[in-house]
């Protein structure tokens, strides 16, 4: 039997602001659509670990809305974190408070 996924299951968990002003999501993958070649049938797989309930919901709302997204190809994911490797290293530092920093601790 050769399994393939066909959808990636993502939830949003949170939204931020792109360079142009845009306000967009972030996703986080909870889970798989997989559909087994020889049957032709489907089944979803979600993390062990993924809490339903957990997710923020409009007020007076009792259901989440899980978006459903083409699978990455390595080559996509690949480029997708040297993207993001890239933009870390660009991002400058925050300036150090010298010797006092040592002071705030308190133990």
């Amino acid at each position: 039997m050769a399994y393939k996924v066909t959808r990636e299951i993502k939830v949003p968990t949170s939204t931020y602001t792109d360079n142009s002003g845009q306000q967009k999501s972030k996703f986080l993958q909870v889970g798989a659509i997989w559909k087994d070649d020889a049957t032709g049938k489907s089944f979803i797989t979600l993390e062990a670990w993924f809490n339903p309930a957990a997710i923020a919901r409009k007020e007076g709302a009792s259901s989440i809305i899980l978006a459903l997204f083409e699978p990455e190809t390595t080559e996509q994911r690949n480029a997708r974190m040297q993207q993001r490797a890239n933009t870390t290293q660009q991002t400058p530092a925050p300036a150090a408070r010298g010797d006092a920093a040592e002071d705030d601790i308190p133990f």
